[in-house]
């Protein structure tokens, strides 16, 4: 055990901790005997002319291969070393045993071993392979019946709340719609930073808290809990009538003739897609919204990753920072850009040039969101290779550390902290601090043999953090408020008959070109920026130290661009904007019953209206 450590534990652990030493202490024997063994092989096929009180290093003893056959070499080939009785033999035997492990440098290896397999310290990955290797394959196999089910909701239920609505009362109902859309990620932030408190097995003790960087909370407790919401709210919404009742105006009444109904509605579904693809209005809506999705959503889901690093929060801290409040604004946000359409009524050409002044100020914000930061801790490093930093050195180079654990000790300046106090090369700790420290040094090259626990933390960023916590919901507002809109031109750009199949391909642009690659582009760009990584069960794992400056660049500049990409697609909207008409007014009297398509013999179809 370590100095100054103070064990207590029940009876059980006791009697775990020593099979564990048995364990451990039979592995380093077994290496010791192992080595001790193959200098033991050379003395006993060696030719013997000692006196019993003569010694010869074991390293020069010859292989009986090597030497000429004479009357002296009588030892067979097949002689073990525990047949070694001649007292010159056993001198050399204690010789190899001296020179390959005497007490001190066996009672060290035994303590490198029992850090490895302490929480606290580095674990060798050739150890622990078959613990925490764990790959949940099965998420993926429910996550996309989940995004049918999604598909299916916003592709026929913005179409069906349309058709069941007045046009003017449109953009009201559509910012309802989607300030309650927004309201699952809010409880869902809130939930996290409630789950990521526990440990990830509530049944057992990590043996540290969630500040530390190590730390893997309950990240599944949410899905039971959404699941049974889930569950919850699909009853009531199976039973909405195929129309409203009361609703007077009914926009699109439906008939499909008897016969050939099957034939009729495929030719009408590949009808509605080309003349889909024909309008550039709805090419570029999808396109704008593609731009703006990779921009915003990427930002979003590094933003807590990226408030740990920068302002040193822990997981929950960081959650609960960048989730609710920039998620409340958006609600609001929406709600009042809703309104305001709402009691404005601005013509298309109006509300378009509104909607790209806000993109660009919106990319601007996202540059500015780069100011806000803290003074950058260096972590001590002694070069960079292909993997990284570089954080082995002749100060802990026997001290046999790994990078599976992080646990970050800072230097008594606080300007520099170690990946462990294995790479600081400490061999004491005390009270959460850690002593004789051989790589610990300070500026002047003097070393300092002390180092405490945890990260280094800059004593005057509190108000950084303070100033991008409060900046983000500002942007927040900005990207929201008139998203309403997006919508709402989405559906005046099409025939009234295309609506559904025009939602369905519109979101499923949008979760194949935006939802899908943004998690990977943002994740890419950022792992450029990861200095040392994880490395457990012989594979790379998660990222345990950025570099934050690179990182802050990456997603923030990268938000910049694709919001950039999202003005220049609304621009070439707001250039067509005058194709757009009856934004507000009803387009249908009542009475109108549109009838689809019929396919006669030739195979053509003709538009019946009947008045």
């Amino acid at each position: 055990m370590l100095k100054g450590e103070a064990i207590k534990s029940s009876d059980n652990e006791e009697i775990s901790d020593a099979a564990e030493l048995r364990k451990i202490s039979y592995e380093v024997v077994s290496e010791v005997l192992k080595k001790a063994g193959r200098h033991l092989n050379d003395i006993a096929h060696k030719p013997q002319n000692l006196s019993p009180n003569t010694s010869v290093p074991y390293n020069s003893a010859r292989r009986k291969d090597d030497v000429n056959s004479d009357s002296n070499a009588e030892v067979e080939n097949d002689a073990k070393p525990n047949e070694v009785n001649d007292k010159g033999k056993v001198i050399q035997f204690k010789e190899v045993l001296k020179d390959v492990y005497d007490s001190e440098d066996f009672t060290k290896k035994i303590e490198i071993e029992m850090r490895k397999s302490n929480l606290k310290y580095d674990v060798d990955p050739d150890t622990i392979c078959g613990i925490g290797c764990f790959k949940p394959k099965w998420l993926q196999a429910w996550a996309t019946p989940r995004g049918f089910g999604n598909l299916a909701y916003y592709a026929v239920g913005l179409a069906y709340m349309d058709d069941n609505s007045k046009q003017k009362n449109t953009p009201m109902y559509l910012a309802v719609a989607f300030a309650l859309r927004l309201l699952g990620p809010l409880l869902g932030f809130l939930m996290s930073s409630v789950f990521l408190k526990f440990p990830e097995n509530p049944f057992v003790d990590p043996g540290f808290g969630n500040e530390d960087p190590r730390w893997i909370g309950g990240w599944w407790m949410g899905f039971l809990l959404q699941g049974f919401l889930l569950a919850l709210c699909t009853v009531p919404m199976a039973m909405f009538p195929r129309r409203l009742p009361g609703h007077k105006q009914p926009k699109l009444n439906i008939m499909l003739p008897d016969k050939k109904e099957l034939r009729s509605k495929v030719l009408n579904f590949f009808a509605a897609m080309k003349r889909l693809m024909k309008n550039p209005l709805l090419i570029f809506i999808t396109l704008n919204v593609i731009f703006s999705t990779l921009g915003t959503f990427g930002h979003y889901i590094m933003l807590p990753k990226y408030m740990e690093n920068q302002f040193k929060l822990s997981a929950s801290e960081a959650s609960l920072a960048s989730g609710p409040p920039g998620i409340a604004a958006s609600v609001t946000s929406i709600l009042l850009g809703g309104f305001t359409i709402y009691r404005l009524r601005p013509s298309a050409k109006v509300l378009t040039a509104a909607m790209v002044s806000l993109e660009v100020v919106t990319a601007i914000g996202f540059l500015m969101l780069k100011i806000p930061h803290c003074e950058v801790t260096e972590m001590a490093n002694y070069g960079l290779d292909d993997n990284g930093l570089v954080l082995s050195s002749d100060c802990n180079d026997n001290c046999s550390c790994s990078t599976s654990k992080f646990t970050p000790v800072c230097s008594l300046e606080g300007n520099t902290f170690y990946f462990s106090p294995c790479y600081a090369g400490c061999k004491i700790t005390s009270n959460q601090e850690f002593e004789d420290c051989s790589c610990v040094q300070d500026k002047s090259g003097l070393n300092r043999k002390n180092v405490t626990e945890g990260f280094c933390v800059s004593k005057d960023c509190w108000p950084q953090a303070l100033m991008y916590i409060i900046s983000f919901p500002i942007l927040q507002c900005v990207v929201s408020f008139l998203k309403a809109a997006y919508t709402m031109l989405l559906l005046r750009s099409i025939d009234p008959q295309d609506k559904s199949v025009a939602l369905g391909i519109f979101e499923t642009m949008i979760s194949a070109f935006g939802f899908i690659p943004f998690p990977m582009v943002f994740g890419s760009l950022v792992d450029s920026a990861c200095l040392v990584w994880e490395t457990t069960c012989g594979k790379t794992g998660n990222c345990w130290f950025y570099d934050v400056s690179k990182f802050n660049y990456l997603l923030h500049g990268a938000s910049a661009l694709f919001s950039a990409l999202s003005a220049a697609c609304l621009f070439v909207v707001f250039l067509l904007s005058a194709r757009l008409r009856n934004l507000y007014e009803e387009d249908i009297k009542e009475g109108i019953d549109t009838k689809l398509p019929e396919t006669e013999e030739g195979g053509e179809l003709n538009m019946v209206t009947k008045f």
